[in-house]
């Protein structure tokens, strides 16, 4: 090595800072509850907590373990559990109740083949399984396994914790907190253990790098049997941030991922360059580039970033979003290395970066990973040797050197042992393969593989697989898909039998999002009816027509409403109910149907003209907030129509507080205030500032142009007009009108409530009243 180079590496290693002392991860976690108690801690769709909820069940899970399953600090515990509805964030608190009783914890992916699931948890000599009640069939007997939804059913209505109990178990920041699975680059995957002390130290360097802080919201991308995957789901709790959490398989469902970011504000993400370029392509080709306009840290890693994907990132991001390059072997604590990305200046090459502080790196030479194959395969003893290698970036090739066994014996055992992102797509067998001087499988003499044998295979066939002329598609439905699989696959003028895995012939992830993708264009269904992850579990053209066919069987296809351009209609069934409890159930003395909200600006100013703009377009888009309702005497039918009268909205005269009792009796007696609204007026929404009555010298006519620190903006809705499902939806118009300062130019296609109203009636409700 030259003097300069020598010289580089150290000026690059020198990344000394000095940081706290290194703590445990339940310490900073709890820390962030005292600092946040009602913050949102993690959402998956309408699920929430708080970090005050969070903490609550955590600790009333943990004493189950502690007291009836004998669990102590040391033990290893494994976790192996979906995200399946309506629990699944219960199910995830496992996680948590693990962190609390200081135990390492060992993610399993439940998409993985039980034996290699069995494997990994005998490895780890763990002491019991989180289960559910679809993943408790994955294990033998004779593991020990415990299901979470029980002790959520059971522990749900208890309310003695005794804290007490659990602040007696030993813990330092030296115990192991975790273990990940290495890819197995030399055989069997290999157990890594990492420490409280390990986490913490680099949780700090993320946030001394300023690539999180606890205003983010994050999105949760990697499968949970990844070490990123550990990172969105404590570390990013233990600095204060929000998780957003996804369906199963939701960071394939692009659609359903671009509503996510959109409709959650997500403002920081990390995933894989290829996942980064189906999604920006999608948001292009889709007109949805205001999913990504909340954006404020990309974060990238995992895989060689390029120039071409920066300038896509770029293309679509704002211009103050920061796009990093990140590098890390799991050995070290998921990430030691990250590149800030110049975005005014062109690259050719984009560098892994400087490490992170108190880290330092050295240049080896790195290989393919296909260890874990070659052992699995070795596993058969009609095999003596064999050699897996990477061919075009898409296909494993296996080479068997073996004179007993045929290809739909490997490929059963593969689909068995091994996930399916590591079944090879081709297997080669031969009695002898050919050996170097040396006694070694000589690669470059191994025959090239028939990559139009493809196209032939099936998962129950030998390389012959079309003689059987039943495997060809069967009727139009079969033909359509086959089509749509030849063409991503580029399998142009060929045949694919209908048994054929996707992934045994070709295809890979990205490319199975592109046929999600496309199958949603042309079959017109919701994600929420046929979700990706049903089609990953079945990957045949037999089977997808299968679930295809099942959309018209079940008659589960989608109906799209439209608008139908009326500005005056029935009510809803929802209305005529609110209307007759105000009229008839409850007292007209005092309101039961205000929908109040509070924010306390707590940093900054607001327009007040800016805002009332905004309020402005909000009122023109949304029809609902300016519609009246009333009893039409002449046919006894409760109506609803549509003020469109052209009316200034001004905001209520201010009200002022002198402490916080004070805030909260105007709060209490601005919800129960029977005159705040009169739906039979159209008067459905209300806004006003509350002002905080602070000595100053500031002159008092900027009361009347700005809101400021400590004020209140108060918005109120009736029920008649929105409900809490809503609310997001308002908040993000009106950040988005505010920011743009964008005016209203009239959409008549979009789809009101009074349409609503109608196209209710025409819905079979037989099975609601069933339920």
């Amino acid at each position: 090595m030259l003097s300069n180079e020598r010289l580089l590496i150290q000026s690059t290693n020198n990344t000394q800072v000095l940081f706290p002392s290194a703590t445990c991860m339940h310490h900073e976690f709890i820390y962030q509850v005292i600092q946040h108690p009602q913050k949102i801690a993690v959402e998956l769709d309408e699920q929430s907590l708080t970090y005050t909820e969070l903490l609550y069940y955590v600790q009333q899970l943990s004493l189950v373990l502690l007291n009836k399953y004998n669990v102590k600090s040391g033990d290893i515990i494994c976790q192996c559990v979906e995200r399946i509805y309506p629990s699944f964030l219960f199910r995830s608190l496992a996680f948590y109740q693990l962190l609390w009783l200081m135990v390492p914890i060992v993610l399993l992916s439940s998409q993985d083949p039980s034996p290699r699931l069995q494997m990994l948890v005998k490895e780890t000599q763990s002491h019991l399984v989180l289960v559910h009640s679809s993943t408790r069939i994955l294990f033998e007997i004779d593991i020990v396994t415990l299901n979470i939804d029980t002790i959520i059913n059971n522990e749900r209505n208890s309310t003695s914790i005794h804290l007490t109990q659990m602040s007696n178990v030993p813990i330092t920041s030296e115990n192991i907190l975790f273990v990940i699975f290495t890819s197995g680059s030399i055989g069997i995957p290999k157990a890594v253990q990492l420490r409280h002390r390990n986490f913490t130290q680099f949780l700090r360097s993320f946030v001394y790098a300023d690539i999180f802080k606890k205003t983010d919201t994050i999105i949760q991308m990697a499968r949970c049997s990844f070490d990123n995957h550990l990172f969105s789901l404590v570390g990013t709790l233990t600095i204060g941030v929000t998780l957003i959490m996804l369906r199963p398989e939701g960071h394939m469902d692009l659609d359903y991922l671009a509503g996510v970011l959109n409709e959650k504000q997500i403002t920081a993400m990390h995933t894989v360059p290829s996942l980064w370029n189906s999604l920006f392509n999608f948001l292009n080709t889709t007109n949805r580039k205001s999913s990504v306009q909340w954006l404020r840290t990309v974060c990238s890693g995992g895989e060689v970033l390029n120039n071409k994907l920066v300038n896509l990132l770029r293309s679509q991001v704002r211009s103050e979003c920061r796009i990093r390059n990140h590098y890390g072997p799991a050995e070290l604590t998921i990430n030691c290395i990250n590149h800030l990305i110049d975005l005014n200046k062109n690259q050719t090459d984009i560098p892994i970066g400087q490490p992170f502080p108190n880290y330092q790196f050295l240049i080896l030479d790195m290989f393919l990973q296909t260890g874990e194959i070659v052992q699995c395969l070795l596993i058969l003893i009609s095999i003596t040797t064999c050699v897996v290698i990477k061919w075009d970036e898409n296909h494993l090739i296996a080479y068997i050197q073996s004179d007993s066994i045929n290809v739909e014996q490997l490929r059963h055992h593969c689909q068995s042992n091994l996930p399916s992102h590591m079944i090879p797509s081709i297997f080669i067998i031969r009695e002898k393969l050919p050996l170097s001087p040396n006694g070694k499988v000589d690669r470059k003499r191994l025959p090239p593989p028939d990559l139009s044998l493809l196209t032939l295979s099936s998962s129950s066939s030998s390389t012959t697989g079309l003689e059987n002329r039943s495997n060809l598609p069967q009727n139009q439905l079969q033909k359509q898909i086959h089509d749509i699989w030849c063409e991503i696959l580029r399998y142009i003028g060929q045949q694919i039998s209908i048994t054929a895995n996707f992934f045994s012939i070709g295809g890979h992830s990205l490319l199975f999002i592109e046929l999600y993708h496309r199958y949603k264009q042309l079959y017109d269904f919701d994600n929420r009816v046929l979700s990706i992850a049903l089609f990953l579990q079945q990957p045949t053209i037999l089977q997808h027509s299968q679930l295809l066919q099942s959309i018209t069987i079940n008659q589960m296809r989608s109906v799209h409403w439209h608008t139908l351009h009326i500005n005056q209609g029935i009510a809803s069934f929802a209305q005529e109910r609110i209307f007759l409890d105000e009229q008839m159930r409850f007292s007209n003395k005092i309101a039961i149907y205000n929908e109040l909200t509070a924010l306390k600006i707590i940093q900054g100013s607001i327009s007040i003209n800016r805002l009332l703009a905004a309020i402005e377009y909000i009122l023109n888009k949304h029809k609902i907030l300016r519609t009246v309702i009333s009893f039409n005497n002449d046919n006894g039918i409760l109506e609803q129509h549509i003020d469109n009268r052209r009316r200034i909205f001004q905001l209520v005269p201010n009200q002022t507080f002198k402490n916080e009792n004070e805030l909260q009796d105007i709060l209490y007696q601005t919800i129960i205030n029977p005159s705040l609204f009169d739906i039979s007026t159209g008067r459905v929404f209300h806004c006003e500032v509350l002002r905080q009555e602070i000595i100053s010298n500031n002159n008092n006519n900027d009361n009347n142009r700005f809101i400021t620190d400590s004020d209140i903006l108060l918005i109120a809705f009736h029920h008649a007009a929105t409900d809490r499902s809503a609310y997001q939806l308002f908040l993000n118009d009106l950040c988005f009108a505010y920011n743009t300062n964008i005016k209203w130019t009239g959409d008549e296609d979009l789809l009101q409530y009074i349409d609503y109203s109608v196209h209710e009636r025409l819905i079979d409700m037989t099975p609601s009243r069933e339920f």
